[in-house]
């Protein structure tokens, strides 16, 4: 390794040194600060340049998925209508073959080729071939002339015993000249053997004029293919005679459906790389595909990433400079205005904490009003506790505002869907008021919320955190509807629907029915809209301003719980949205619960108790042994780890935190399951998400029971717990 002589780095510590004493004496006293300061400036600026980045990859993720969507949904929508093309064709020639089997006249079959071929646009021609191929009759003899044998079509009838129609023959007229495909039946004669063949034969323009209007925009292409000639038709192909169209840059040949998104090269100049999804059309030789050209719909984003960078870069450099005077300004004058800066510290402190306390007094205000509550009906209950009075008052005041608190936290997570979805019952009226609680923050003074819930209780059964969703989506478009101020209503109600009457509106059967009801006052909503109104990526306001997504994953939600959704709504008349939701009998749930509630008892049996906080520990020690167990509690799972390997036949319950250091709560739990086979596991956290509750069901005989830890919750989980473990003996 090269190293420096002993002499060398001498003076180049001599060197340093100087430097440092040529430095202003105001400057360098003040160096240790200035370079605190400075590393946190550029740890801000590298945090910036991490958001931005990332936001950048964001954004582009975002466009490629919108992309891939309209990508499948335009291939989709090509194959369908394609497919009810031939589905269309083959029936009229199931038609006209039974028109030709009544018939005494042969004479008269040219005329019934007339009739049927009349009214289809996107058909050339039909034409009969007798079983020599003859070409008997058609309505446009300069396709086939006289002679059709040869043809794949009638070769396929003609060797085969089964009458199945057949959709694939590419064929170029042989007097024409012009471009088809057909669609074919068979002809078979009284006693079943084959009598000829039943064609029709595609007008190529039709299909490229119908495939250049699903195109979204000039970035889509949709095309047909056969299996074997490969590209037959796009929207922006170019029709010619004796050969297939001309649809240049495009590659002649691509597999048929196979579920995922190919990248091709497009031939045209070799570099660029289009997307493409293709869907086969089922009974036939060919398959729809269309081609996204992803490098000109993301160039829309290019302009939009060089703002942000540019924007980056003036940011970094401005505050560079900025750090950079400051300091040098305050090391200039540090000694001879100590003073001055201790009250500038004081002063620029005090901003500090202004601006911290606004940015939190939304929910420090109500975290506030709770300890008090909590504090002083603590200390009023260990008065009366010292005196010999009952405190039971004073003691539920705590508990109380303990369970606000605790809800103003499930607020904060169920808004920002940190909670696992998952389908049970719950009041619907709660969900309403929690989301209209959410709305009125930040809401314009000229906006009025009335909200209508009642007194009684409306539960349903699916996923909270989904029709909180479908509450907070439609009361936003309400207030949006509403720039100059109006009034949101919100009401909920219920009803019992007869079979008609629920048939009526679109409902599974007769029942009882919940009625959500959300109003405004706004501008309302055009008729000539309101069809389109839960399409995806349709909206009415300003590009930039929405995805259009919004009332397409309302309706969606609905539907997947079993309702529908109706609309009222006129212009200057403001906008009503009606939302049926199957109700569900909250006794028979009160009845389940009280019917699976099993009393615990420890028997003695070891319980062991794991978290990081040693307030949580002691209120789990006090739990576990009013439940009979005896508990042996730790605020470190590597040392509960040690304790269950020593003491594996006497464990009888592990309780875990899921965030531990050193050792996770799922991984205490996956080696104690290793040591003790049976243990019953009950996961405790702040919040459930899916990685926990999949640990817990690939362990089995495990729960998870979120934070705070309630007498009831724990009881009831231990209870879950051993029914699950004597089930899983049983089995």
């Amino acid at each position: 390794m090269w190293c420096l002589e002993p002499d060398y780095i001498s003076i180049i510590n001599l060197v340093r040194y100087t430097r440092l004493r040529q430095l202003p004496l105001l400057w360098r006293s003040n160096l240790p600060r200035a370079l605190l300061r400075a590393s946190l400036v550029l740890t801000l600026i590298a945090l910036y340049l991490a958001s931005t980045v990332y936001s950048v990859r964001q954004e582009r993720i975002l466009i490629q998925g919108d992309i891939e969507r309209i990508t499948r949904a335009t291939t989709k929508s090509a194959q369908i209508h394609t497919q009810s093309i031939f589905d269309a064709t083959i029936q009229i020639l199931k038609a006209l073959r039974s028109d030709i089997a009544a018939t005494r006249e042969p004479n008269r079959i040219q005329d019934l080729l007339d009739h049927h071929f009349f009214g289809s646009p996107y058909l050339r021609t039909t034409l009969l071939l007798n079983q020599k191929g003859i070409n008997v009759a058609s309505n446009y003899r300069e396709l086939l002339g006289s002679d059709g044998l040869g043809y794949q079509f009638f070769e396929i009838h003609k060797g085969s015993s089964i009458d199945k129609p057949f959709t694939g023959d590419i064929i170029v007229g042989r007097i024409s000249r012009s471009p088809h495909f057909v669609s074919s039946i068979v002809l078979r004669d009284a006693l079943g053997q084959f009598d000829g063949v039943l064609a029709a034969a595609y007008e190529l323009s039709h299909f490229q004029s119908l495939y250049s209007q699903f195109a979204p925009n000039p970035q889509y292409t949709v095309a047909l293919y056969h299996e074997v000639e490969g590209l037959v038709v796009t929207g922006s192909s170019e029709i010619r005679l004796g050969r297939l169209p001309v649809s240049p840059g495009f590659p002649l040949h691509l597999p048929r459906y196979t579920s995922e998104f190919q990248s091709v090269v497009m031939s045209e100049d070799g570099l660029s790389s289009v997307l493409a999804y293709s869907l086969p059309i089922p009974d036939t030789q060919f398959h729809i595909v269309t081609f996204a050209n992803t490098s000109h719909l993301l160039d829309l984003n290019v302009q939009s990433t060089r703002y942000k960078y540019v924007l980056a870069a003036l940011f970094v450099t401005t505050v560079i400079g900025l750090m950079f005077v400051v300091e040098w300004h305050s090391a200039t004058r540090i000694l001879s205005e100590r003073e001055n800066m201790k009250l500038e510290n004081e002063l620029r402190q005090s901003q500090k904490l202004e601006a911290l306390g606004t940015l939190a007094s939304g929910f420090a205000h109500d975290f506030n009003n709770l300890l008090s509550s909590i504090i002083g009906f603590a200390e009023l209950a260990m008065d009366r506790v010292r005196s010999g009075q009952r405190s039971d008052d004073a003691l539920q005041q705590v508990l109380l505002a303990g369970r606000r608190a605790e809800s103003i936290v499930e607020r904060i997570l169920t808004f920002s869907q940190r909670t696992d979805s998952q389908a049970v019952p719950f009041d619907l009226g709660l969900i309403v008021q929690e989301a209209i609680a959410l709305a009125r923050i930040g809401l314009s003074e000229l906006i009025t919320i009335e909200l209508d819930v009642g007194d009684g209780e409306f539960w349903v059964r699916g996923d909270p955190s989904q029709l909180h969703q479908v509450v907070m989506n439609l009361a936003v478009n309400a207030v949006h509807a509403m720039p100059d101020g109006g009034t949101l209503s919100v009401g909920i109600g219920e009803r019992g629907f007869s079979s008609a009457e629920a048939s009526s509106i679109g409902l599974a059967g007769a029942g009882r029915y919940l009625e959500l009801v959300v109003s405004d006052t706004g501008m309302g909503i055009p008729e000539d809209f309101q069809a389109r109104m839960y399409d995806p990526f349709f909206t009415t306001k300003p590009q930039g301003k929405g995805s259009g997504l919004g009332l397409s994953i309302v309706r969606s939600i609905v539907v997947d719980h079993g309702g529908v959704i109706e609309l009222d709504s006129a212009l200057d008349r403001g906008t009503e949205f009606r939302i049926w939701l199957p109700a569900i009998d909250k006794a028979s749930l009160d009845a389940a619960d009280q019917s699976s509630a099993v009393q615990v008892y420890g028997d003695g049996q070891i319980a062991v108790f794991v978290d990081d906080e040693q307030a949580i520990v002691s209120l789990g020690e006090e739990r576990l042994a009013e439940l009979g167990f005896e508990p042996h509690a730790f605020t470190s799972s590597i040392d509960a780890l040690r304790h269950i390997e020593n003491n594996a036949s006497r464990i009888g319950l592990l309780i875990t935190d899921v965030s531990m250091p050193e050792l996770s709560g799922t991984e205490l739990a996956t080696r104690a399951r290793s040591l003790c086979p049976d243990l019953p596991i009950i996961f405790v956290t702040a919040f459930s998400t899916r990685e926990v509750v999949q640990t817990a069901a690939q362990l089995g005989s495990c729960e998870v029971l979120k934070k705070p830890l309630r007498a009831r919750r724990l009881a009831d989980a231990i209870s879950r717990c051993r029914i699950k473990g004597q089930k899983a003996d049983s089995a």
